[in-house]
């Protein structure tokens, strides 16, 4: 058994705060001796949700995101069936035409055990995303079980192409389902709808009171330590 050094302390100025549109989040918040913690801050931006409606299911969906002004995608929710490993991938442009195509696709991270909500409750998967999209481009992502013996709530419908979903800053695609890992055997179910939510920031600065200004630092302490992040 690893003995706990200490607990993680997570700060931020008073005016980013005060904004109650930024945060910080880890990827542990009990840290042992010798451990490495990854430490995300976050910048304004309204969560946009697709749908919970249900009504299919199977193990991952493929989804496409325009972004109508640069924005970093954080993380996301999800719908699970029950609990289950996930893992996300990205690619840049649209997955149509890359759906069984594994070498296309970059791994962003995956998570074990993933506590399953009730069904129409969102269920976040804690995957520090942090892919940034440009203005005017098309990124892709891969939302997926790799338990095949545990589905994500989906919907049928929506057009691949077409928007379902979207705010002043995004626009969410109709998308596809399919059997883990990249519709093996060919089981690509479109057109399908991602049951979810995209949490995203806007193009923001950072600045960290190690001097650090990018939106994620990694850390390794042996004392506790507070982390303060002007947003």
């Amino acid at each position: 058994m690893k003995k706990i050094l200490f607990t993680l302390l997570i700060g931020s100025s008073l005016t980013a705060w005060s904004q109650c549109e930024t945060g910080v989040v880890t990827n542990d918040t009990t840290i042992c001796i010798g451990d490495t913690v990854t430490i995300t801050a976050f910048g304004p931006g309204t969560p946009l949700t697709t749908t919970f409606v249900g009504g299919n299911n199977h193990r991952g969906n493929m989804f496409d995101i325009v972004a109508l002004s640069t924005v970093t995608i954080e993380s996301f929710d999800g719908q699970p069936m029950g609990n289950t490993d996930c893992e996300i991938y990205y690619k840049i442009g649209t997955y149509l035409g890359f759906e069984t195509n594994a070498a296309a696709w970059t791994l962003v991270g995956s998570a074990t055990n993933v506590i399953a909500q009730p069904m129409g409750t969102p269920t976040a998967i804690p995957i520090s995303v942090v892919v940034t999209i440009p203005a005017g481009q098309t990124y892709s992502f891969y939302v997926t079980s790799n338990n095949i013996a545990v589905s994500q709530n989906y919907t049928d419908g929506s057009v691949p192409g077409t928007v379902f979903a979207s705010d002043a800053n995004i626009q969410f695609l109709g998308s596809a389902g399919m059997e883990y890992p990249f519709g093996t055997g060919g089981s690509v179910f479109s057109p399908r709808v991602w049951n979810g939510i995209i949490n995203y920031s806007i193009e923001t600065t950072y600045l960290w009171d190690s001097g650090a200004t990018e939106s994620q630092i990694v850390e390794t302490r042996t004392v506790q330590t507070k982390y303060l992040v002007d947003i």
